[in-house]
């Protein structure tokens, strides 16, 4: 956690410093603005949605999404009362237009999910 601070306070700073450059130059857009699409997923979205296997048995929910830079590290679900760090590799995520919903699936089951190592989040 103190990664992600530490990196976003120096994003931040640098990114103050480029704002302070671009003051004054009216109708130019800053260097550290970026266009959002409708269509970009929010990690708001993401965290608290459940994650099912091809059975569409529930095998969980995800709860936290960890980074390392600016790539996800982990999908945290929490899975039978306990959290289990997942790779991103093994959720794939299907957006439903007609319901505004995302679903993540994985391929495990509710055994592999509690055989896995639990993770165990520093206060």
């Amino acid at each position: 956690m103190r990664l992600v601070f530490t990196t976003l306070t120096a994003a931040t700073l640098m990114s103050s410093a480029a704002f302070a450059q671009n003051v004054g130059t009216a109708g130019k857009v800053p260097d550290f603005a970026v266009t959002l699409q409708q269509d970009e997923t929010m990690v708001s979205k993401i965290a608290g949605i459940d994650v099912q296997n091809d059975l569409h048995e529930h095998i969980g929910t995800i709860r936290r999404i960890a980074f390392r830079g600016v790539n996800v590290k982990a999908y945290v679900v929490e899975s039978g009362g306990r959290l289990v760090a997942v790779s991103p590799l093994a959720l794939t995520f299907d957006y439903s237009k007609a319901k505004d919903e995302w679903a993540a699936k994985i391929d495990a089951t509710s055994l592999q999910m509690e055989a896995a190592p639990a993770f165990v989040p520093r206060s």
